[in-house]
């Protein structure tokens, strides 16, 4: 199992002209799951023997503001 950031660059017109880390890519038992929070990814890490990812993002100028952990074989937010 391994996972990495992925990140998007804006315009300089538009915004910061550097990448910001907007998903975390798992790739487990050969498939792809692209996990994208929606905000900034502050953090990251494999929780659970590997089972499941937590995840902490928020706005880029600020602090991480949401938790989330997902299940890495579907991708999916796990409810807490």
């Amino acid at each position: 199992m391994v996972a990495l950031l992925v990140g998007q660059c804006w315009s300089k017109i538009a915004g910061p002209s550097y990448a910001i880390p907007t998903s975390v890519v798992v790739y487990c038992d050969g498939k792809r799951k692209i996990i994208s929070p929606g905000q900034m990814v502050w953090e990251w890490r494999f929780l659970d023997e590997g089972k499941s990812v937590a995840v902490l993002s928020g706005p880029v100028h600020g602090e991480a503001t949401v938790a989330n952990l997902y299940d890495v074989h579907s991708g999916k937010a796990i409810e807490m």
